[in-house]
């Protein structure tokens, strides 16, 4: 291992499959970039949250830098033009790659989306420790290590990270166990022929075969980290202008039930969303409809306001279910609402809203606060959180 040259790293395919450009990693979270970068994050700081602290803090932070203070810029852009030759036929690929390497060569201001998180774990576990969470995020695909009903999981959800990325490139740096420190880069890009050997798209930026650093001196200037936690850094984040309300809007519709059970506090730019002010901030996002149309909260326009008022006013049932255990399900009657259904498990992030008949019209929401219930429904996700289906177990 050379330990003292930083590089990037592509391991070869030794004749096995390559990667083209539509990755099903990273194009699953085609689309509302914010909503699955939100809930991605989140939910993975969640998950790793100190045992015993409360809330778990996730901060969002936009900044510049120019192209060629990327940390070994033109190894990087010899990368992207060899993915750019290896595809000529597709024409999203070769658009996606001239882009980028016009932006390395025109050394134009790439915007830099900054996820921390604290009161967590950080990456723990070693090189090779598939239980650990740096293995789990950075080295497997599809793999978990999370047990007892929490979520993340780091398994293909991550690829939010790197569809948000205009170089589907990230970095990350942690602090874990006692002041331990690791730092590494990973692309999902196409695999790229490098002087007739066939490379593979997923690399990473390390130490030779693709070790992260762990030693403090070691960590660029830029992504050093200073206490127990995790930075994650977007590489020309494609957020759009609106980024910050739209991640705000997120999180509001996403984890009001974390927030308010005081399980989590979150900072997007200058706005901070916690418990004391949740009802404040979902009044100023969601107050835009006309009339009561807001309450039918439909695919176009969600709403979290209908679920709030019945945690918050509602009719409780607590019981146990033969499965999933503990439950506890919160009803409000009222002739505005559509008969809907907001489902959530112990982490408080909401997973779906089913619609239910009904004569009298009212709107609920479900939550599994058994750890071996949530664990099942955990199971039952599909890559996106965003379904409960047996098929996916």
């Amino acid at each position: 291992m050379t330990k003292n040259k930083l590089h990037y790293e592509f391991a070869p395919t030794g004749g096995g499959d390559e990667t083209g450009f539509n990755d099903p990693v990273t194009t699953s979270f085609k689309g509302d970039i914010p909503y699955f970068l939100a809930r991605e994050s989140i939910q993975n700081i969640i998950d790793n949250k100190l045992k015993n602290a409360l809330p778990a803090r996730a901060e969002f932070k936009l900044f510049t830098i120019h192209a060629s203070d990327l940390v070994n810029i033109s190894e990087l852009k010899d990368i992207l033009v060899k993915c750019q030759k290896r595809f000529p036929n597709n024409a999203n690929s070769v658009k996606f790659y001239n882009d980028a390497i016009k932006k390395i060569d025109e050394n134009v201001t790439l915007p830099v989306l900054k996820i921390s998180d604290f009161n967590t774990t950080g990456l723990s576990g070693g090189d090779n420790e598939v239980a650990g969470n740096y293995y789990n995020f950075c080295k497997a695909v599809g793999a978990s290590s999370k047990e007892g009903g929490l979520g993340g999981s780091f398994g293909l959800g991550k690829g939010a990270y790197f569809s948000s990325s205009g170089f589907k490139t990230i970095f990350f740096s942690s602090v874990y166990d006692n002041n331990k420190v690791v730092f590494q880069g990973k692309l999902r890009l196409s695999s790229f022929d490098d002087v007739g050997v066939i490379r593979q798209g997923n690399g990473s930026f390390g130490y030779d075969e693709q070790k992260p650093v762990r030693d403090t001196e070691s960590i660029p200037e830029l992504f050093e980290r200073k206490e127990q936690g995790t930075d994650i850094y977007i590489i020309d984040f494609k957020g759009g202008q609106y980024w910050e309300s739209d991640i705000v809007k997120s999180v509001l519709n996403n984890f009001w039930p974390a927030i308010s059970e005081n399980y989590l506090e979150v900072k997007v730019g200058e706005q901070i969303i916690n418990k004391d002010n949740l009802e404040k901030l979902l009044n100023k996002y969601y107050d835009s409809y006309d009339d009561a149309s807001f309450l039918q909260d439909t695919k176009e326009y969600p709403c979290p306001i209908p679920y709030y008022m019945a945690y918050k006013n509602g009719q409780l049932f607590e019981g146990s279910l033969p499965v999933l255990g503990k439950i506890k399900l919160f009803l409000y009657f009222n002739s505005a609402f559509n008969n809907k259904i907001a489902f959530y498990r112990r982490t408080g992030m909401v997973v779906e809203k089913r619609p239910f008949a009904s004569i009298k019209r009212f709107v609920g929401v479900f939550a599994c606060t058994d750890s071996d219930g949530s664990e099942i429904l955990r199971a039952m996700e599909n890559p996106q959180h965003n379904e409960w289906k047996k098929i996916n177990a």
